[in-house]
């Protein structure tokens, strides 16, 4: 899930994104557990101009983070 800049913005203030549609609701716990962490990472990446992006599965063994990168066409 990539997040705009005004939504990076807002994460680091405490506004977190509506998460992705899913039927599961373990998936909707771990993503808001995920955006609470990760409040102080998304305000460093605003205030650098970036944006910030989630990736969120539910597979034990597949690929889980947060990172920021650059969003200069939004």
């Amino acid at each position: 899930m990539y997040l705009s800049k005004s939504e990076t913005r807002a994460l680091g203030q405490g506004r977190i994104p509506a998460p992705p549609a899913s039927p599961w609701w373990q998936a909707k716990a771990g993503y808001y557990a995920l955006a609470q962490g990760h409040r102080w990472f998304a305000q460093q990446y605003a205030n650098r101009g970036q944006c910030s992006a989630f990736t969120i599965s539910i597979n034990p063994a597949g690929t889980q983070g947060y990172y920021g990168y650059s969003c200069n066409w939004n």
